[in-house]
C-alpha cells in the first residue's frame, strides 16, 4: 500500500508525503527502523528507540530542501521537518494523536492523547 501511495505521489510530482502508522521494519544489528525504499523519495523518520508511527516521504528532485527538526519536542509522535522553499520557509509537523479509549467503554471520560 505505501509503495503505491509513493508511486502515485510520484505521478503527480508531490514533493512531500505525510504518512500515519507507515510499513517499517527494525534492523536488529543497527538498530534503525527502514522501510521499502524508493528511488525517488527519501524517509525521513522521529529519532527515536520505539517503533515511529509518523513518517514524512520528500521527493529527492523537489526545489525544496528540509531539515528534521528534533530540538522542537521530544514527543515521539511528533516528527518536525524545516521547509526551506525558493521563497519561504516553515515547519511542516506530522502528528500521530490517537484518542485512546476508556476502559471502561460505558464512561463518559474523555480518552487521553498521544500528543498533549
Amino acid at each position: 500500500m505505501q509503495q503505491t501511495l509513493l508511486e502515485l505521489a510520484f505521478a503527480k510530482k508531490t514533493d512531500l508525503v505525510l504518512v500515519q502508522e507507515p510499513s517499517l521494519w527494525l534492523d536488529s544489528r543497527e538498530g534503525v527502523w527502514f522501510s521499502f525504499p524508493h528511488l525517488s523519495y527519501a524517509l525521513v523518520l522521529p529519532r527515536s528507540d520505539k517503533r515511529p508511527r509518523t513518517a514524512i516521504y520528500v521527493r529527492t528532485e523537489a526545489a525544496i530542501k528540509h531539515k528534521q527538526r528534533d530540538n522542537l519536542s521530544t514527543d515521539n509522535d511528533l516528527l518536525v521537518l524545516e521547509i526551506l522553499g525558493p521563497t519561504e520557509r516553515f515547519l511542516l509537523l506530522n502528528i500521530y494523536n490517537e484518542k485512546e479509549l476508556a476502559e471502561d467503554s460505558t464512561s463518559q471520560q474523555q480518552g487521553v492523547r498521544t500528543v498533549e
